[in-house]
């Protein structure tokens, strides 16, 4: 990725370490924005070279990362993310000139959100990931010590196989650099909503540390499609996967028995405001704070709220928070226009606004906040105001969210009780006393990450994904018992 690739028609996704591009199959995806057409072609490989791809990968590159110390990586990655990070840098530059072409995302929301994303694997950063699982991090190049006399070490996959879906931009550096940090030699696919971020930091990385440029490879296959690249399910030592229920079912069964596999499916996030929060003082940024979480990648992540518990009692009512989101929701939409909504996101909006228009005339516990329906219905925000507490349910894609007025904890926990399974983020105004007493009942209705309003689609560094550990999940640990090492001794030159 460079100043010169800028003149490339079209852009190509993909890297493919000891294939050549003349013999791929290249296939071109076509992406049409405000008028203008962007062609991105990506490899369309054959089971054998599929084959060929993972022996590579598999022995050579995990070879090579074995032998580059870890530190190594780390500054490597460090490296190339500060440059990214450098908005007129040739390569950042391409991308914010690019993406929203490809993806239909606001080019500034792209900026904004990408460069927070981005700060997250900074040294710091990856510093952080590392710690959050291993107190010795050394245990992912050699045995030390553990508390019980032995030796531990931690063995990452002989290859893993990362599917990424594209909701959410260059999304799969999350899962990629996580395997790199464990030293696991990786083969991601990309999705066709956008394949192209991760393709270019890795030929970025590559450049920076070329002594592991076979220990990385990206493809790409449609959805669904496993016949062709069946190869290289057969040699995933570990699968992580990111999509649709459906899409990770479809891709598990196509897995060998024995092979591991991490899926991220679909996930229900909400934000709740006490009455505490609601005051005149500040709820202004609280709003704005609130309406950037659904404004952020138009609702698309897992950790995006599709519904906001307010409660009773406070200077502000529910339904004035309700209508100040709206409000607010439309200065930053005015700022961010939202991506265009597709024929079956479109049917989505129209059914939704529908039924919450029919509950409306049924009772006067249901209000539609916003403009009558236009051709331009996908970039207008809605607020359906619920005057009670109701059970927590997906909201269609863009900016639909419902604010639901509630009086005590035990209403929230019994709205969202029946997604226990789905549950993910929840974006909080408490005070610190509200934050002790409610975390613990959020936990324990299955919530696994709960931070500030305006911070849910930012996640930390290390955060539990899902719940899980991000690096000692890709591992297996390896113990060298006490009594292996004190009975050796006795087969020692100076003891025989």
């Amino acid at each position: 990725m460079g100043s010169h690739e800028k003149d490339l028609t079209p852009l190509r996704a993909g890297y493919l370490p000891g294939l050549s591009d003349e013999e791929v199959n290249w296939e071109t995806l076509e992406y049409k924005h405000q008028g203008q057409t962007i062609q991105v072609q990506v490899p369309s490989l054959s089971a054998n070279q599929y084959k060929t791809l993972a022996t590579r990968v598999q022995t050579v590159g995990r070879d090579q990362l074995q032998r580059t110390p870890l530190a190594d990586i780390v500054k490597a990655i460090d490296q190339v993310v500060v440059g990214l990070l450098d908005t007129k840098g040739a390569s950042m530059e391409l991308a914010l000139e690019i993406l929203p072409k490809v993806t239909g995302f606001d080019p500034e929301m792209m900026r904004l959100t990408l460069h927070a994303y981005l700060q997250t694997f900074k040294v710091v950063g990856l510093k952080r990931f590392l710690a959050q699982d291993f107190s010795n991090p050394q245990v992912l190049e050699e045995f030390v010590p553990n508390v019980r006399g032995g030796l531990t070490r931690a063995v990452p996959p002989s290859l893993l196989l990362h599917s990424w879906s594209g909701n959410v931009p260059a999304l799969g550096l999350w899962s990629l650099i996580s395997a790199l940090l464990v030293k696991a030699p990786s083969i991601g696919k990309v999705a066709s909503a956008e394949p192209l971020f991760v393709s270019w930091f890795v030929r970025l990385l590559i450049k920076a540390l070329p002594q592991i440029k076979d220990a990385l490879a990206i493809v790409w296959w449609r959805g669904g499609e496993h016949a062709q690249c069946q190869p290289l399910l057969n040699a995933a030592e570990l699968v992580v996967a990111y999509g649709s229920d459906q899409s990770l079912q479809s891709l598990k069964a196509s897995l060998p028995y024995a092979t591991r596999f991490l899926g991220y499916g679909h996930k229900l996030s909400f934000a709740l405001l006490s009455k505490r929060s609601m005051n005149r003082a500040q709820i202004d940024h609280w709003v704005a704070r609130a309406a950037w979480d659904v404004i952020a990648h138009d609702k698309g992540g897992c950790y995006s709220p599709h519904l906001f518990f307010v409660q009773m009692g406070g200077a502000i009512s529910p339904k004035e928070f309700a209508q100040r989101l709206l409000t607010e929701l439309r200065t930053q939409s005015a700022r961010f226009p939202s991506s265009l909504s597709d024929l079956s996101e479109k049917a989505m909006q129209a059914s939704w606004l529908q039924s919450h228009r029919f509950q409306s005339v049924q009772s006067n516990k249901v209000e539609v906040l916003g403009t009558h329906p236009s051709p331009d219905l996908q970039e207008q925000p809605w607020v359906v105001y619920h005057d009670g507490v109701v059970d927590l349910l997906p909201s269609p894609p863009k900016r639909m969210v419902q604010v639901v007025a509630f009086d005590t904890w035990s209403e929230v926990l019994r709205g969202i009780s029946h997604a226990k399974p789905f549950l993910q983020t929840v974006g909080v105004a408490l005070s610190t006393d509200e934050l002790a007493e409610v975390s613990p009942l959020l936990a324990q209705s299955g919530v696994t990450r709960i931070t500030a309003i305006g911070s849910m689609t930012a996640p930390e560094a290390g955060w539990h994904h899902d719940g899980r550990f991000g690096l000692s999940d890709l591992v297996n640990m390896v113990d060298l018992e006490l009594d292996a090492i004190s009975n050796g001794e006795h087969f020692d030159d100076y003891r025989i």
